[in-house]
């Protein structure tokens, strides 16, 4: 998205999309966001207010998940140390905007998966979380769940268990290079990655 000037925001950005033009403004006590699918029409919805002087364009993120559908995120926080960042995600459809979900390092950790092109959209929706396992003592997890797009909102896909994975070294440096490229992190088809109830314990970081 690209700074823009707009009454009535501390700072704005818009950027021109398949279902029309997308913007967010971040005013005193919330961010407002609006498509406009066509001249004299528009949708609005609030987000998480994040602070009038912060913000970049890079904070926000249009991804194309298959024919009329984008999937939408802006990033509402940014921790130091392991950079952990929470953004919230919503489905955009020409009729309709789905109800937000949260999730972290989105493009990174969390990301959009499609077999082919035009065909349904699966949402890798992970999070940080400290635990502990015997004989290895306490550490960082990644722990993801699959959502579908069904009906215009994110449902959960039951038959894909969730997973986890501990946060070594190896996959701390295969991050970094995936940031770095841009592209998703394959985290959870690693050798340690475990399916089924995740072996942590905690509140996500």
């Amino acid at each position: 998205m690209a700074v823009v000037d707009s009454k009535g925001c501390h700072r704005a950005w818009c950027s021109d999309t398949a279902l029309g033009k997308l913007c967010a403004c971040v005013g005193d006590d919330q961010t407002q966001l609006v498509l406009e699918p066509a001249p004299g029409s528009r949708k609005t919805w609030n987000a998480p207010f994040i602070p009038p002087m912060g913000g970049e364009a890079t904070h926000f993120r249009i991804d194309s998940v298959g024919k009329g559908r984008l999937l939408f995120a802006m990033m509402t926080s940014e921790s130091v140390g392991i950079a952990i960042s929470t953004w919230v995600l919503w489905a955009l459809e020409a009729d309709r905007i789905s109800k937000p979900l949260e999730v972290q390092n989105y493009g990174t950790i969390s990301f959009a998966t499609t077999a082919r092109a035009g065909s349904a959209c699966t949402l890798l929706a992970a999070r940080w979380h400290p635990g502990w396992e015997p004989r290895r003592g306490h550490g960082t997890y990644i722990a993801g769940s699959w959502y579908a797009i069904e009906g215009g909102e994110f449902t959960r896909v039951e038959e894909r268990p969730a997973i986890s994975r501990r946060y070594l070294f190896a996959v701390e440096r295969s991050r970094y290079d995936a940031e770095e490229r841009g592209r998703p992190l394959l985290w959870y088809r690693g050798a340690d990655a475990v399916a089924g109830p995740r072996p942590v314990t905690g509140k996500a970081l």
